[in-house]
């Protein structure tokens, strides 16, 4: 199993656009444990297969490390 994020970020203006780049994602479970890191230089795809089906937080960090939002990811199999 392959999760892919993708995120663009803009304001309702349609001047103005935030385009926020992704540098890091983080997976941690429902205790806030981290279970998984992963960098953005090289691809958006990541192999989730490695983790037991449940829920997980997809946490994004900018390049300063920043924190820029959280995501729910639920994981189920066939």
């Amino acid at each position: 199993l392959m999760a892919q994020l993708e995120c663009l970020v803009g304001s309702t203006k349609k001047d103005d656009l935030a385009v926020i780049f992704i540098h890091d994602v983080e997976l941690m479970d429902i205790f806030g444990k981290k279970v998984a890191s992963y960098s953005t230089h090289h691809n958006n795809t990541y192999d989730i297969s490695h983790l037991i089906d449940g829920i997980y937080f997809v946490k994004m960090l900018d390049t300063n490390k920043q924190y820029i939002s959280t995501l729910r990811l639920q994981k189920q199999g066939p």
